[in-house]
């Protein structure tokens, strides 16, 4: 259900070749995503295809960084409006407060407007709704990508019915209630462990026929057709599952990490951790 790097590669790439731009500034925030293993290498493997190159890389600090960090943000943007000849930025990975201050101190020195183009990527373009009027007048003109789903559906509209008015009790202050991709995700995700759980009813429960049922979901979801093109697979009881869990989120209320200044006594919590902790119990 994550965000599928290789298509919005393709469509990045596709944009750069229509415009025939030959070089273009590459920019993410500190994280995995700085090796050539991640997003990086996929998009300098695409642009290999449409004669293209990533001219520079710019590293952004992690948002958590110290705060002479918004400093240094506008001392290399400076550096590249000097000694750059591309002015297409594509933003690969950011945080939402980190790709504001960039936009508006990229604006400040002139490198957003008429003679420059921006490209964000999904994890962006999807949640502009709920931030500030303000950061979006820092980004006018950048091009978005964003899934598309289709909104016609009797299911979405039974689902949105019921989405806005919860979110509306909930969060009376937010302005935004519409559900977007990660909702809609999210909303896929537990069905297809639902659905999964369901067909399990009759027989007993084990990790690996709970995966197969996974694997073998095929059914209409809000956010796209939802089956695994992998097909069955096994799994070995004697390895242990690992999960993964993102230390930086947008919204704290769905995943919140806090480290205590010690990696190993990590605590989580959030919406999701809670619906993974209520999964894990119904397995036992």
């Amino acid at each position: 259900m994550a965000n599928n790097d290789s298509a919005q590669i393709e469509c990045i790439s596709k944009i750069v070749r229509a415009y025939n731009w030959r070089r273009v500034i590459a920019i993410y925030e500190d994280d995995a995503y700085g090796n050539d293993s991640g997003i990086l290498g996929l998009l300098s493997e695409a642009f290999q295809k449409v004669d293209s190159e990533i001219e520079y890389q710019l590293v952004l600090p992690l948002v958590s960084s110290p705060p002479n960090a918004g400093g240094f943000v506008l001392d290399v943007l400076l550096k590249l409006h000097l000694t750059t000849q591309s002015r297409v930025f594509i933003v690969l990975q950011s945080s939402i407060p980190m790709v504001s201050h960039l936009f508006r101190e990229a604006k400040k020195v002139g490198l957003v407007g008429r003679e420059s183009a921006w490209i964000i990527p999904e994890s962006v373009a999807s949640v502009l709704d709920s931030v500030n009027n303000s950061v979006i007048s820092y980004m006018e003109g950048a091009l978005g990508i964003k899934t598309y789903y289709s909104n016609s559906s009797n299911s979405y509209k039974d689902f949105y019915g019921q989405f806005t008015k919860i979110f509306e009790t909930k969060y009376p202050e937010e302005h935004n209630h519409e559900p977007g991709i990660y909702a809609l995700r999210a909303y896929d995700s537990i069905m297809t462990i639902s659905q999964a759980i369901e067909r399990m009813i009759n027989n007993s429960i084990s990790p690996k026929i709970m995966l197969e049922n996974i694997l073998s979901s095929n059914f209409s979801g809000l956010s796209d057709q939802i089956h695994f093109e992998a097909g069955r697979t096994s799994l070995k009881i004697e390895n242990p599952l690992k999960i993964g869990v993102p230390g930086r989120t947008s919204f704290q209320k769905f995943v919140k990490v806090d480290y205590s200044g010690n990696l190993d006594n990590s605590k989580f919590d959030g919406w999701c951790i809670d619906v993974f902790k209520e999964f894990l119990e119904s397995l036992h």
